[in-house]
């Protein structure tokens, strides 16, 4: 088999092992902390979006706001998305470096400044993460949310086409909701 074949097929089988295992304990809060759990959702939606034309050594997390995640970050802080390493940073709104983040997870604290956020998202390429109600209503990429204790995502992939990006059909296929 072809090396990125290969390599394509690891990913895949990782996060249908991922999305399999989360009706059962593994995605109940009581079993592991929400915010590890959603940092890995994180992760591997980054391996199910492509971002046309990039080709660099890093991709780029960037919290915007007051972070709910504490340590969990560092448990996919430098893995492979790719052959781009993973970086997290926090970022404010009126951080000239956000433009050079691929994904933002937006914090609940920075909801009311979305408009920008969505601007700069189209303009930059940069996938749009949030996990406060109603965020993929809004226009937010990819919404997570906790409903009986499992996670649960939804998309908004005329957002995610607005900003160039590729999310997979496997992806778009585990999504509770597409708008």
């Amino acid at each position: 088999m072809k090396p990125l074949l290969h390599k394509c097929l690891s990913v895949i089988a990782g996060f249908v092992l991922l999305c399999a295992a989360l009706p059962m304990d593994y995605a109940r809060a009581d079993t592991a902390p929400e915010y590890t759990l959603k940092a890995a959702f994180i992760y591997n939606f980054a391996t199910f979006t492509e971002w046309p034309g990039r080709n660099a050594e890093t991709l780029d997390l960037c919290i915007l706001g007051s972070s709910p995640f504490g340590d969990a970050l560092k448990t996919i802080e430098g893995k492979l998305v790719g052959n781009a390493r993973l970086v997290t940073r926090h970022v404010t709104i009126s951080d000239s470096t956000l433009r050079n983040c691929q994904i933002v997870f937006v914090c609940a604290s920075e909801k009311d400044k979305l408009p920008g956020i969505f601007d700069l998202a189209r303009e930059s390429g940069i996938l749009t993460i949030a996990d406060f109600q109603g965020a993929a209503r809004q226009g937010v990429m990819i919404e997570l949310a906790m409903e009986q204790k499992r996670i649960t995502f939804e998309i908004n992939l005329e957002a995610a086409k607005r900003a160039r990006l590729n999310l997979s059909s496997k992806l778009l296929r585990l999504a509770k909701t597409v708008y």
